[in-house]
This record gives C-alpha cells, structure tokens and sequence, in this order.
C-alpha cells in the first residue's frame, strides 16, 4: 500500500458534503493524484524558485532554530514512517520531543511580521496536520510542534 505523506494529510481530513459519501471530494482527487505517482510514476509539480530559494537557504534556518534555543541543530536526515503516512522534517530534537519545521520568506512582503500573520501562514499551509503527523511517525504521544519563518533580504 503507497503511504501518504505527511504533508498530504490535511487534504484526507473532513466530512463529505454528500450523504452516504466516506471521502470528500478532496480526499478523493488526493488518492487519484497519490495513485498516478505510484502506478505511472507521474509527479506535477517540479518544484519553482519559491521551493528552490527555500532548499537553499534551509540550513541557515535550522542553524538559526537551534541559536535561538541554545541548541545546535542540523538537517534532520530520512524520512519517517508508520503504516500509513510518511515524512520529512527539517529538525528531529527527540531529546525534547520537539519537530521543528523552518519556511524561508520569498521577500519580506510574504513574510509574517507579525504574530497572529505567522499563526494565519500555519493554519493555510496546514503545517500543524504535517507535524502531527510526523509525530505520529515517531509514537510520541507528548510532542511539540515548533514552525520557524526566515528571512533573508539578499538576492538569491
């Protein structure tokens, strides 16, 4: 059976609208996307210069992660997986039970100055089911969640 990513997981959540229906309309365009990469090998998206800013500059924010926490953090290496889902995350401190997910801002307009900014940015991107769900990977069952936003005014 393919497994879900955890990045995927919000999209499976939810009542359908129709009666006697188990899958939104979402969950189930999610399985058809799943099945096509699996069955066809077939993957839409190849990435942008949004994401590829974001791979460059993510060890400088997982560095960072670990300044602000007295800690040194690297790149947390593999993936991790239950029978159901599997996942990246950019920081594994399992001696704190902590999962820390860094964002790099494309420039400081789409970045959240602000607290109740960076709460909304989680919430639309659905990082807390991500995160949960990585967690669940781990059988932690007392975890922290952890979501970093940097920026960087350099041209890249």
């Amino acid at each position: 059976m393919k497994l879900f990513r955890a990045s995927q997981v919000y999209k499976l959540i939810g009542s359908p609208k129709a009666k006697g229906e188990l899958l939104t309309e979402t969950a189930k365009g999610t399985i058809r996307e799943i099945a096509k990469q699996d069955i066809f090998g077939f993957s839409a998206f190849l990435g942008n210069k949004y994401t590829e800013k974001g791979l460059l500059l993510e060890d400088m924010a997982i560095e960072h992660s670990g300044l602000i926490r007295d800690r040194f953090y690297t790149k947390h290496i593999g993936r991790l997986s239950n029978d159901y889902i599997t996942g990246e995350c950019d920081v594994l401190d399992k001696d704190n039970n902590l999962i820390i997910d860094t964002k790099c801002s494309w420039d400081f307009g789409s970045h959240p100055c602000f607290k109740d900014e960076a709460i909304e940015k989680v919430k639309r991107r659905a990082m807390t089911y991500k995160c949960s769900a990585i967690c669940g990977c781990m059988r932690w069952t007392k975890q922290r969640l952890t979501f970093g936003y940097y920026l960087a005014l350099e041209s890249y």
